[in-house]
């Protein structure tokens, strides 16, 4: 049975968001030990947002977070970190996971039933335009990036290059994870992340976390494949693309002067009905519809 699993800091801001990712997933009649939330401990309202969620259908786990102030500072640094601490304290079983972030719905999960991952080879969402080997190397001073980055790692520059057409993130779905693995992406983010952050480049640097999670498949002798049923959309989107994928991505908005709905207000509260009322024509209706139906 497949488990879909998700990591982040227990905050209202993803009190509510989860609660969207886990009423979607409800609807397609996943049941309550198959979803699993893992928190850290931010404050005295963790404990809450931790039951709050486990109250509302989710298995729901809740660890001190011991990284360094230092390694804080890169924060989707947490994401692996998270699942490190579930693997080796919680659950280390031969599992198949979809590993998703909060922001992410499953609108139709039939893609878990025809992909079949295994120890050697796992599946995700195709994220070449913004990750993969092309992509790198057109960038300022991408030659040099690439191979230190690989460097850091601890992979060949020329793997990277092999994979170029299958370059996973975003959503995967992996079999029988290891908390080595994890625990090695985790401490390599922040690694590539302190490597690139001063680094004058128009590369992306902010998706060092994927960088870490995708190479370190080689490290553990796993083949990433792109699977074109993990494809997904973007608030940013015609909202017609919706209904052509399996997977939405509430990402892509980047502030609140248009139309559109912007997680990024929704920090320490809710968003209000009203807020959730929105007609821009783009994907992100979908999400606030969604939103609007589990919040209220």
């Amino acid at each position: 049975m497949t488990k879909y699993i998700m990591a982040q800091p227990a905050i209202t801001r993803f009190e509510w968001e989860t609660k969207v990712a886990v009423s979607a997933l409800k609807k397609l009649g996943v049941n309550k030990e198959d979803i699993i939330l893992v928190f850290s401990y931010v404050d005295k309202d963790s404990k809450k947002v931790s039951k709050t969620l486990d109250d509302f259908g989710a298995t729901t786990f809740l660890f001190s977070d011991t990284r360094t102030n230092s390694e804080r500072a890169y924060i989707p640094s947490l994401k692996p970190y998270l699942m490190y601490r579930y693997l080796s304290e919680v659950n280390d079983k031969d599992e198949t996971y979809v590993f998703m972030d909060s922001d992410v719905l499953i609108t139709n999960n039939e893609f878990t039933n025809q992909l079949h991952p295994s120890n050697v080879s796992w599946y995700g969402s195709n994220v070449g335009g913004y990750l993969n080997y092309d992509y790198i190397v057109q960038c300022d001073k991408g030659d040099k990036i690439l191979n230190e980055m690989a460097n850091i790692v601890g992979v060949d520059p020329e793997w990277v290059k092999k994979i170029n057409n299958n370059t996973i993130g975003a959503q995967y779905m992996i079999n029988n994870p290891s908390y080595q693995y994890f625990y090695k992406t985790y401490k390599d983010s922040i690694k590539l992340w302190e490597y690139i952050e001063p680094i004058e480049t128009n590369y992306q640097k902010w998706c060092q976390e994927m960088v870490a999670t995708l190479w370190n498949m080689r490290v553990f002798d796993v083949e990433p494949k792109v699977a074109e049923s993990m494809t997904f959309s973007w608030a940013t989107d015609e909202y017609s693309r919706v209904a052509e994928t399996n997977i939405f991505h509430n990402a892509g908005i980047v502030d609140n002067n248009g139309k559109e709905f912007f997680k990024g207000i929704y920090v320490d509260n809710y968003p209000s009905k009203r807020d959730l009322i929105i007609n821009s024509g783009k994907g992100s209706d979908y999400y606030a519809t969604e939103a609007l139906s589990a919040l209220y």
